[in-house]
């Protein structure tokens, strides 16, 4: 098994929104949801995996500094190869998401993972490649009610310590091809 962890590493690599706000430069990123509806962070990775590996576990981490009631969200990833970075409120919500998506509900102050997010990942794998390293983009989307949100630090923050991360292990296709022979006469 392999093991590999990724920091967002370029302000524009992480942003939040929802309807009316969109911030790609700030230090706090928000999920959960407002009056004005739900908030959303992507946060984007350059990845490489090898062509046949198989996700056994993966997670993305946020720094939390403050959360407000009991926020919840669903975690996806962009289904597209190798995505540019969000620009805008409108490019964002334009952006296509994995069919697959996994609730998080348990935050704490600090360092906080998501749930394992393996089937959202191996999803990417089976329609796009990783080998030769391209962008990888996690959507997180708020899906509690109202009122209910945390605030997490952005890259943009001091130091680039607290910007999002992606951890991913991962099994390696067994080495070589059966191979079979044809003759012909």
């Amino acid at each position: 098994m392999t093991t590999v962890d990724y920091q967002v590493s370029a302000g524009a690599d992480d942003c939040t929104w929802r309807t009316g706000y969109y911030s790609g430069n700030g230090t706090g990123l928000y999920l959960g949801v407002s009056a004005l509806g739900a908030y959303k962070i992507a946060a984007r990775f350059a990845v490489t995996l090898p062509a046949g590996a198989t996700i056994t576990a993966a997670h993305v981490s946020l720094y939390i500094t403050s959360i407000t009631g009991s926020p919840t969200a669903d975690v996806y990833a962009e289904d597209a190869a190798n995505p540019g970075a969000i620009s805008s409120e409108q490019d964002g919500e334009s952006r296509s998401l994995t069919t697959a998506k996994v609730a998080w509900s348990s935050y704490d102050t600090g360092w906080t993972d998501s749930p394992d997010i393996s089937a959202v990942l191996s999803e990417l794998l089976t329609d796009y490649s990783y080998a030769d390293g391209k962008a990888l983009q996690i959507i997180l989307v708020g899906t509690s009610a109202s009122g209910n949100y945390v605030i997490a630090r952005a890259q943009e923050s001091t130091g680039n310590k607290y910007g999002p991360k992606l951890h991913i292990e991962y099994t390696e296709a067994a080495g070589g091809y059966a191979h079979s022979q044809c003759i012909i006469i």
